[in-house]
């Protein structure tokens, strides 16, 4: 039998954003029916992926730009994708920035923003906080149709590299509590579960505990 191809390892563009749309909902649900991002838009998939889409393409950087992706290729094809920061970056937006931008974007109104605001209120208590001075990997996901080929492996590879030649000691992933198979693939990586924030509100909207945080030196 052939061996397969390695993948190529390239970094996002624009023309990728589609792709990187469903990379982040994917993510952001996990092993559970809906995320974050299912939660702030209420609205169905196709309206979510176009929110998605607008924070990914938006003006300046931020934590969910599209300009902080890498892209695993197969054959040509988007396989898989993941996202890296560093979280005191001063050239990044804020997070709450660039949502609010995208919102605008998207055609929210002042209501709807207010609206979204309280139905994902019971993820803050749940955010982990971030290691000092660490290289942030988030939304890591891969098409079905790639899966067990190694891509997020050599993504994150790629993304260990980035990070320690931008002087990083050590990065950041989390997970939604309750998603082991993701847990041991991160641990294979070299990641080790650090703590984990719960809440009973964040179960409610979720099906999961909580968000926990796993560190790996650099």
């Amino acid at each position: 039998m052939m061996a397969s191809a390695q993948p190529r390892i390239r970094p996002a563009d624009l023309g990728d954003i589609g792709f990187l749309a469903w990379v982040v909902l994917a993510a952001s649900r996990s092993h559970v029916p809906r995320g974050f991002w299912d939660l702030w838009v209420d609205a169905g998939e196709d309206a979510t992926l176009a929110f998605i889409a607008n924070l990914l393409s938006s003006e300046r950087p931020h934590w969910c730009h599209y300009s902080r992706f890498i892209i695993a290729e197969c054959d040509g094809q988007p396989g898989a994708a993941l996202s890296a920061y560093t979280v005191d970056d001063p050239e990044l937006m804020s997070p709450g920035d660039a949502i609010e931008t995208a919102s605008l974007a998207s055609g929210f109104s002042a209501a709807q923003q207010a609206d979204a605001g309280g139905r994902i209120e019971a993820f803050f208590p749940c955010l982990p906080d971030d290691a000092p001075d660490s290289w942030i990997v988030e939304w890591v996901a891969t098409a079905p149709l790639h899966r067990r080929k190694g891509l997020v492996q050599a993504l994150l590879e790629k993304q260990f590299e980035i990070g320690r030649s931008r002087g990083h000691a050590v990065t950041q992933i989390s997970i939604l509590s309750g998603n082991d198979p993701a847990q041991r693939a991160y641990e294979r990586s070299g990641y080790r579960y650090v703590d984990e924030k719960r809440s009973a509100a964040f179960e409610a909207i979720t099906d999961s505990p909580g968000i926990l945080r796993m560190l790996r030196p650099l």
